[in-house]
C-alpha cells in the first residue's frame, strides 16, 4: 500500500510508515492523512496533506464525524465543521481527497529521528523541546502525529492547511 502514498511525493518520514487506504476499515489506535490530488500550495513548495490526525476511536467514525458530519446542531467540533466545509468546497473544485491511516499512536524512534525531531521542535513548539529533552529517556515512543507534522513544518515553514497545532 506504501507505493499507492509514495506516489503523492510525501517526504521520506511520512512515507516510511505503513499506510492502508481508508475504504470502511474499523480500525482503532490509528495515525492518519488526508491527502489532496491536485496538491495545494504551501508557504514553501506544495503538499497533497491537508490535515494529520490520530484517534483512538475506530477510523470509520472519525472520518465521518470530521468529512460528513457538515454545520448541524448536534456537531458542536470545530476541526469537523471546517474539515466537512473545506472538504465540500474542494471537491466541488475538482479536488479529490483520500483518507490514509497507520495503526498505532506512537513509534520508537531511532536516535537520528530523535535528534531531527528535536531539531525541528526547538523552532516550532518548545514546550514540547522541553518536554522531550527534560524526559530523560532516549529509548521513549514519539507521537507519529507529532512526528510528521514537524518533518511538514520543516518541509514547508508551516503546518498542513488544516491543522492548527502541532
Amino acid at each position: 500500500m506504501n507505493d499507492q502514498i509514495a506516489a503523492y511525493g510525501l517526504p521520506a518520514p511520512i512515507v516510511r510508515f505503513p499506510w492502508q487506504r481508508f475504504s470502511g476499515q474499523q480500525d482503532q489506535g490509528v495515525t492518519y492523512l488526508y491527502v489532496s490530488k491536485p496538491a495545494v500550495a504551501r508557504v514553501r513548495g506544495q503538499s497533497p496533506i491537508l490535515y494529520m490526525g490520530k484517534t483512538e476511536q475506530s477510523i470509520a467514525k472519525r472520518v465521518q464525524d470530521e468529512t460528513r458530519s457538515n454545520n448541524t446542531l448536534g456537531n458542536t467540533q470545530n476541526t469537523n465543521i471546517r474539515l466537512s466545509a473545506v472538504f465540500a468546497e474542494l471537491s466541488g473544485a475538482g479536488h479529490s481527497i483520500e483518507t490514509y491511516f497507520t495503526q498505532g499512536l506512537s513509534f520508537r524512534p531511532s536516535p537520528a529521528d530523535r535528534d531531527a525531531m528535536l531539531a525541528i521542535l526547538q523552532g516550532w513548539d518548545k514546550r514540547a523541546w522541553i518536554e522531550l529533552t527534560r524526559g530523560g529517556s532516549a529509548a521513549a515512543d514519539l507521537s507519529i502525529e507529532k512526528f510528521m507534522l514537524c518533518h511538514y513544518a520543516a518541509a514547508h515553514l508551516e503546518l498542513p492547511p488544516m491543522n492548527n497545532s502541532m
